[in-house]
């Protein structure tokens, strides 16, 4: 048995469970493990009050398109850069595409994800707040992530929480303050799951 283990959860680790995509379902399986140890009293998982309402618009599903006709030109001189180049340009796709509005389901679904039994919550209170303020003005970061780095920081130093775990942050240059990682699965690799649909999905 893994030792107990004490997680921050950016709003990225709840979002895999929205979106239906190759990458998103990966890393849904790994959260949904590690659900599963917190249910099970093997792990106990933290994020922000702020987060309930980050999830109200998540991404829409990634449709890859074909690369612009300025890349012509480059790829005649450069074949060689074509992989990378698609990849930087799926990239882009990836974190530019519109968001959604959640259906009914899932937000019932989400509101049973964020149960108390399952995720603790730390308010996003004034002190909070003026942390976060100071995290943006000295590490660069947007105000919402800020508000999860200095949530993280705060349950860290009261030995609420070990880590902050996120997926597709920049949360690099926090690591003075507090460890950070992508989710990484608790049970052993052995240990079969089948994926688990994105929230509001039936059959």
């Amino acid at each position: 048995m893994s030792d107990f283990r004490k997680l921050y959860w950016d709003t990225t680790c709840f979002i895999c469970f929205l979106n239906d995509s190759d990458h998103e379902r990966e890393r849904h399986y790994i959260c949904e493990d590690i659900l599963q140890h917190s249910a099970n009293g093997t792990a106990e998982i933290w994020t922000s009050s702020f987060t309930i309402a980050e999830v109200i618009r998540p991404r829409d599903k990634f449709i890859a398109k074909p690369l612009p006709s300025w890349t012509d030109a480059v790829l005649e001189k450069f074949p060689q850069v074509e992989i990378p180049l698609r990849n930087l340009w799926n990239f882009h796709i990836q974190r530019t595409r519109p968001t959604r509005l959640l259906t009914k389901k899932e937000m019932d679904g989400i509101s049973q994800l964020l149960h108390p039994d399952r995720i603790h919550t730390i308010k996003l209170d004034d002190r909070i707040a003026a942390s976060a303020v100071e995290i943006s003005r000295n590490y660069g970061l947007k105000p919402a992530d800020a508000i999860h780095a200095a949530s993280a920081i705060d349950l860290h130093k009261r030995k609420k929480v070990e880590v902050l775990q996120h997926w597709d942050k920049d949360y690099d240059k926090l690591k003075d303050l507090i460890p950070v990682e992508f989710p990484t699965r608790i049970s052993p690799q052995h240990a079969f799951k089948e994926f688990i649909k994105p929230l509001g999905e039936s059959g």
